[in-house]
């Protein structure tokens, strides 16, 4: 079976969104400032409290074999949207439904396969769970969405709550709440009337930006993810700098400190095997984006160096991770609070009582950082349900006028009940916890699974040899490696369901 060309976009497929606009406008620097607003959300604050948690050389290590993986898993999920591309434009579904597809294949046609020949087309875009669907039916694409929707509906669920506790509580409404009146119930399951009915306020207030954005395309978001990416580092920046800052300008714990002049830094513990647990699953979730490439390569002018994009967003993104825990840790020390912007509401750490955060500017934009963070994580996420929800519909609701109305409709299930359910209850609790059992399967078991059947797909089409793409690593990319990944993302997602249902079961 020779290999043919890909399909105009004028073509009417089963498999695959058809690509209205076929000239991708993303640079690489576009890309990356997209994928960083994917991966840095509110968790990124939560970093320091893992580390001292779990240790700050065990969460380091950790943290840093979890990026690894991820990217090799990214790299993947390139491999598996190349290889389809291919093989869609060949016929191999039709025929494989019909069970005309043999085992795997000597054909003479592997001579002439090179690693140019598989890849990712600007024409048309695959959804991770039309992969899902092509390869393993249409029973696990659905299984794979209602995974994906469960998962992020929990992000999006945490984004709006997040945005109007932080504005309920540092924020006052006239006639309704006083200055700081309601910081108290920041973190509390109750809060008084006049608190709640401000947080309902500012949660309305974000439902009508983050909705907007959601129905919006990628492409139209640019100048606000751009605005963000570089508001996320100059954000983290100031945190690790003004913490650099206080460690010489006095010890935050007098009683916990290494040294008796500057810099003041505290005790800190290499690693803590109770706290494992913790730690692991902080690493693991901290470079989630796998479920969202599909969206992020499509509108890049060079696919060939997505590889390299993905490689060098999990690299910065580690770097940032491990600045953020180690300074935390080296500061803060031990009880590092779980949201450390929270930190900054006593800063400069000099003990003057009078001090009040919102006098300095630098403190306003450190603790007001999970706000500006939530508003464009939510309407990137949300559109990641919805364009997932979008892939599982049947064709036929696809075609013509139907796609746009169809879209909209997709994209509003995905927005609207995590915001209802924010309103409803601010605090997740175990609905998180169990959401982010799936966030295994998302980043590690799905994209395991796909890069091996879309391998043995092609050895079935063209032949041995015939698997191998512009984006296939050496050992990395062997069926070995990936095999390995989706062991150990099974075992740890059975692990952490019988801790959780445990730890459950015994407050009960």
């Amino acid at each position: 079976m020779a290999l043919g060309s890909v399909l105009d976009s004028s073509d009417v497929s089963e498999e695959g969104i058809v690509s209205k606009n076929n000239h991708p406008s993303w640079s690489f620097w576009t890309g990356f400032a997209f994928s960083i607003n994917y991966i840095i959300g509110i968790g990124v604050l939560s970093v320091p409290y893992a580390f001292a948690s779990g240790g700050y050389l065990l969460s380091t290590v950790l943290l840093a074999i979890s990026s690894f993986v991820a990217w090799i898993a990214v790299v993947w999920i390139l491999e598996s949207l190349a290889r389809t591309e291919s093989l869609v434009s060949t016929g191999y579904f039709g025929q494989e439904r019909q069970g005309l597809v043999a085992a795997e294949s000597d054909s003479s046609v592997t001579q002439s396969l090179t690693h140019s020949i598989h890849e990712i087309s600007s024409a048309r875009k695959f959804e991770i769970s039309e992969l899902v669907g092509m390869y393993f039916g249409r029973q696990a694409e659905a299984a794979y969405t209602v995974a994906v929707t469960l998962y992020m509906y929990g992000a999006l669920w945490g984004y709006g709550a997040v945005f109007a506790s932080s504005l309920m509580a540092f924020v006052p409404v006239p006639s309704l709440t006083g200055h700081l009146e309601c910081l108290p119930y920041l973190d509390s399951n109750d809060c008084p009337a006049n608190c709640h009915q401000a947080y309902l306020i500012f949660l309305a207030f974000y439902s009508l930006i983050v909705v907007s954005l959601t129905l919006m395309e990628l492409t139209e978001q640019q100048p606000l993810q751009v605005a963000m990416c570089a508001y996320r580092f100059i954000g983290i920046g100031l945190m690790v700098i003004t913490a650099i800052v206080a460690a010489f300008h006095g010890p935050f714990d007098k009683d916990n400190t290494t040294s008796s002049s500057p810099p003041y830094f505290t005790r800190m513990r290499q690693s803590s095997l109770p706290h494992f647990e913790l730690a692991y699953n902080t690493a693991v979730f901290a470079q989630i984006l796998h479920h969202s490439v599909p969206g992020l390569v499509h509108p890049l002018k060079n696919k060939g160096g997505a590889a390299k994009m993905f490689g060098t967003v999990i690299a910065s993104t580690f770097t940032v991770y491990t600045m953020m825990g180690l300074m935390g840790v080296a500061f803060f020390g031990p009880d590092v609070k779980e949201i450390i912007t929270l930190e900054w509401l006593n800063w400069p750490f000099s003990g003057l009582k009078s001090y009040a955060f919102e006098n300095d500017l630098l403190a306003i934009i450190i603790v007001g950082f999970p706000v500006l963070d939530v508003l464009s994580c939510f309407s990137l996420s949300g559109l990641t349900v919805g364009n997932s929800m979008f892939g599982a519909l049947p064709p036929k609701w696809k075609e013509g006028h139907k796609e746009l109305w169809a879209k909209r409709a997709t994209r509003l299930a995905a927005a609207i009940p995590p915001l209802i359910a924010a309103a409803l209850m601010r605090h997740l609790s175990k609905i998180v916890e169990l959401s982010g059992l799936l966030g295994f399967i998302i980043a590690f078991g799905v994209p395991a699974l796909l890069h091996l059947k879309s391998k043995r797909a092609c050895r079935q089409w063209w032949g041995i040899g015939a698997d191998k793409t512009s984006y296939s690593l050496p050992v990395a990319s062997s069926d070995v490696f990936s095999g390995t990944v989706l062991a150990v993302a099974i075992i740890s997602l059975v692990a952490m369901a019988i801790n959780t249902c445990t730890d459950y079961l015994s407050k009960l």
